[in-house]
């Protein structure tokens, strides 16, 4: 069983998995990743103490995340519009070679700017998405992209990789781009803000087609063929 189809993909090149054994079964998004009401939200930006504006990421802080690309993207942001009083979100745990990003923060002086929330609790997470005005996620490589799946469900406008399985998780719903290139992470986080209405609506639609009862329903159909 491959979470993506890029991830099967993977398999064959890499070790040369016979295509015709594989079976892609895609994980599912919760049902509490949705758009909630504005008060369930404000509650948890109050005790979190989140900005009124910001960008998030959530996931470890780990050299495939792309973290530094993106931290050097937003510091372009002030160049490319009227996003000055725009913050960035940092949520999640300290991975390993994670010195990069905190060395990428100090040298573009964005201690202002940036908010490391460290690990956020499951139950947050929903209203934390709904909160962002946009949710960054360019990972180098994902096997299949859950967070960005989540963000979607919730309505936020997604920004997200082209690469590996990305695409198939966010499809045309997000914004997607070079993770290499800075300036197009820049420019793809503009984008996105600015197409966010047609994205708050895109998004649930796209999220919608991953559920755990089509992964359930896969698993079956792979149990009844192996037997």
């Amino acid at each position: 069983m491959v979470d993506s189809r890029a991830t099967g993909d993977d398999l064959v090149r890499l070790i040369g998995a016979d295509p015709t054994r594989l079976r892609l079964l895609y994980p599912g998004v919760g049902p509490q990743f949705r758009p909630l009401p504005r008060a369930e939200v404000e509650a948890v930006r109050t005790r979190l103490a989140l900005p009124q504006r910001f960008v998030l990421f959530v996931s470890t802080l780990e050299p495939r995340k792309n973290v530094p690309r993106l931290l050097e993207a937003f510091a372009m942001l002030p160049g490319l519009g009227d996003f000055a009083a725009m913050k960035l979100v940092l949520a999640g745990r300290k991975g390993w070679l994670y010195d990069a990003i905190f060395a990428t923060i100090e040298r573009l002086r964005l201690h202002d700017r940036v908010i490391l929330l460290d690990f956020v609790a499951d139950n947050d997470l929903p209203a934390l998405y709904n909160s962002a005005e946009v949710f960054a996620y360019p990972s180098l490589y994902e096997g299949f992209g859950l967070p960005a799946l989540e963000a979607l469900a919730c309505g936020t406008p997604v920004l997200s990789a082209a690469v590996a399985s990305l695409p198939e998780v966010v499809g045309s719903a997000g914004v997607l781009i070079d993770p290499l290139d800075s300036t197009a992470i820049a420019q793809g986080l503009v984008t996105a803000l600015r197409e966010a209405p047609r994205l708050r609506r895109a998004g649930p639609q796209q999220a919608a087609q991953f559920t755990w009862e089509q992964a359930a329903r896969a698993l079956i159909a792979t149990y009844r063929e192996t037997v």
